[in-house]
């Protein structure tokens, strides 16, 4: 993407933890698109491996783009994880804590505590696996609105699905004019076991589809079925 990766210290610096550490940069860099272009972005890694150690810094090119997707993206299931995204500087009077930990309240310290210090089965961040997948980036609000290019999705998304296990339904939530319809631009899948959907995150999160790239969560069945999406 070729965006800046020193970010400055500013007010409008944004601090994201608990990234999955398989994504890439370009991959957390696409998710940050969606609210706007970006001045400058690094994905912190480790010196020695290269690995990233789940914690990025950005800034928006539209300082008021800030807040917008602080709240959007907060508390975002992301893989088996759910992100954590606010101002690096929210809160921190003094420069004396270290850039990547200014700004955690007290009480969110253990799950946003960066590079995984404390185990993650003790932080409560990760999410329960469930038989149902929501995938994310997959589709724009135009191609749902088109009855062919709308078909020929499910078809594509059951017969990708199927392969990893029996899919028992498929949602794939269109925007109706004039009306708020929750989940438009997600697209959910329910498995008939956890490890069929299990398998399927793990081997389509990541993955291109139409040229962007796929991220994938688990959703519980109380949230699909209610459509809290």
């Amino acid at each position: 993407f070729g965006i800046p990766s020193m970010v400055s210290e500013s007010p409008f610096k944004i601090y994201i933890g608990n990234i999955p550490t398989y994504l890439t940069d370009d991959q957390v860099i696409e998710l940050l698109l969606t609210f706007g272009q970006l001045k400058s972005f690094i994905l912190v890694k480790d010196n020695m491996t290269g690995t990233s150690k789940g914690f990025a810094f950005c800034e928006y090119s539209d300082t008021n783009v800030t807040d917008i997707a602080c709240t959007g993206l907060n508390n975002m299931e992301l893989g088996d994880r759910r992100i954590i995204v606010q101002r690096a500087s929210v809160g921190s009077r003094t420069n004396q804590l270290p850039s990547q930990m200014m700004g955690m309240q007290p009480g969110v310290m253990p799950m946003g505590v960066p590079g995984g210090l404390l185990p993650s089965n003790l932080t409560g961040d990760n999410i329960q696996p469930t038989t149902i997948l929501q995938l994310l980036n997959m589709v724009g609000n135009d191609e749902l609105v088109d009855d062919e290019e709308y078909n020929d999705i499910l078809e594509d998304v059951r017969d990708e699905c199927g392969k990893f296990g029996t899919v028992e339904m498929l949602k794939i939530p269109r925007p109706v004019e004039g009306v708020k319809v929750n989940g438009v631009g997600k697209i959910f899948v329910k498995f008939q076991n956890v490890s069929e959907a299990t398998t399927a995150l793990r081997a389509l999160a990541g993955r291109k589809f139409a040229d962007r790239t796929v991220i994938v969560s688990y959703l519980t069945e109380s949230d699909f079925y209610s459509e809290n999406f």
